[in-house]
Protein backbone atom coordinates (compact mmCIF):
# COMPACT_ATOMS: atom_id res chain seq x y z
CA UNK A 1 0.00 0.00 0.00
CA UNK A 2 1.25 3.31 -0.93
CA UNK A 3 1.92 5.79 2.09
CA UNK A 4 0.97 9.44 2.30
CA UNK A 5 2.77 12.18 4.11
CA UNK A 6 0.03 13.35 7.08
CA UNK A 7 0.25 17.14 8.03
CA UNK A 8 -0.95 19.20 11.27
CA UNK A 9 -2.53 22.96 10.56
CA UNK A 10 1.03 24.19 11.43
CA UNK A 11 2.30 22.62 8.50
CA UNK A 12 4.86 20.15 9.91
CA UNK A 13 4.94 16.48 9.29
CA UNK A 14 3.46 14.20 12.03
CA UNK A 15 3.05 10.72 10.37
CA UNK A 16 2.08 8.54 7.41
CA UNK A 17 -1.17 7.15 6.39
CA UNK A 18 -1.45 4.29 4.71
CA UNK A 19 -4.16 4.02 1.78
CA UNK A 20 -6.02 1.82 -0.62
CA UNK A 21 -4.08 0.43 -3.43
CA UNK A 22 -7.70 -0.05 -5.53
CA UNK A 23 -8.51 3.73 -4.76
CA UNK A 24 -5.45 5.52 -5.18
CA UNK A 25 -2.87 3.05 -7.05
CA UNK A 26 -5.16 3.05 -10.14
CA UNK A 27 -4.46 5.62 -13.57
CA UNK A 28 -6.84 9.05 -13.39
CA UNK A 29 -8.92 9.39 -16.48
CA UNK A 30 -8.12 13.19 -17.76
CA UNK A 31 -11.50 13.17 -19.62
CA UNK A 32 -13.87 12.64 -16.59
CA UNK A 33 -11.42 14.72 -14.42
CA UNK A 34 -12.34 18.23 -16.62
CA UNK A 35 -15.98 16.98 -17.06
CA UNK A 36 -16.00 17.28 -13.49
CA UNK A 37 -14.08 20.32 -13.37
CA UNK A 38 -16.77 22.02 -15.80
CA UNK A 39 -19.71 21.17 -14.42
CA UNK A 40 -18.31 22.21 -10.94
CA UNK A 41 -17.60 25.65 -12.52
CA UNK A 42 -20.92 25.87 -14.62
CA UNK A 43 -22.59 25.25 -11.28
CA UNK A 44 -20.96 28.19 -9.96
CA UNK A 45 -22.33 31.25 -12.35
CA UNK A 46 -24.72 33.55 -11.60
CA UNK A 47 -27.11 32.73 -14.08
CA UNK A 48 -28.64 36.23 -14.28
CA UNK A 49 -27.98 36.41 -18.04
CA UNK A 50 -31.26 37.98 -20.35
CA UNK A 51 -31.68 38.20 -23.94
CA UNK A 52 -34.40 41.07 -25.49
CA UNK A 53 -37.70 40.03 -27.34
CA UNK A 54 -38.99 42.07 -30.09
CA UNK A 55 -41.91 43.41 -27.46
CA UNK A 56 -38.66 44.31 -24.74
CA UNK A 57 -36.25 46.16 -27.57
CA UNK A 58 -37.71 50.14 -27.58
CA UNK A 59 -37.83 52.06 -31.20
CA UNK A 60 -36.85 51.13 -34.23
CA UNK A 61 -39.58 50.38 -35.68
CA UNK A 62 -41.47 51.94 -38.47
CA UNK A 63 -45.22 51.92 -39.49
Amino acid sequence: MPKVALYNQSGSQVGDVEVNDAVFGIEPNEHVLHEAVVMQQASLRQGTHATKTRGNVSGGGRK
